[in-house]
């Protein structure tokens, strides 16, 4: 189960009242399945910064975290089983449709790459270095925790 960011698809909000980011975002895990959807579109910024503070939590607490969607009614649960297993369950309007086993370690590193991806094309479109500095911030916290823990980032 990966974070898949369309980095083609980011683009600022057309309203003059809004700065936000767009992207198509979705989890992808099988070869051809998807969560919501491929080709899935919401606020790219926002729901990754959600989502890294979910996955420093988890790594930090152990537990459960909610990664939600801001678009529809979805989101996905990730649960800490022992050690090292982890499990993912996909839901719409709060009805689980799927539980699956997770690489968290997997996770964490598309999480990373979706990140990334946001960021330089972000920097690319508004010529603003210093754009999404909270979702870079955030995203320093999670690997500083990932290199600290021993658990390392391919």
């Amino acid at each position: 189960m990966i974070v898949v960011l369309e980095s083609d698809s980011v683009r600022f909000s057309e309203s003059k009242l809004s700065d936000s980011v767009f992207a198509c975002i979705y989890l992808q895990y099988n070869v051809d399945q998807y969560f919501p959807e491929c080709g899935w579109d919401d606020f790219a910024e926002v729901i990754l910064e959600w989502w890294v503070d979910g996955a420093v939590s988890l790594l930090e607490n152990g537990g459960s975290s909610v990664f939600r969607f801001m678009d529809g009614d979805f989101s996905f649960e990730i649960k800490m089983i022992g050690n090292k297993k982890s499990l993912i369950e996909l839901r719409e309007n709060s009805k689980i449709l799927t539980t699956k086993d997770l690489d968290f370690m997997e996770f964490c590193q598309s999480l990373t790459v979706a990140c990334n991806s946001l960021l330089r094309r972000t920097q690319e479109i508004s010529k603003n270095k210093e754009i999404f500095s909270s979702l870079n911030a955030r995203l320093n916290v999670l690997r500083n925790i990932l290199k600290s823990s021993s658990l390392t980032l391919e």
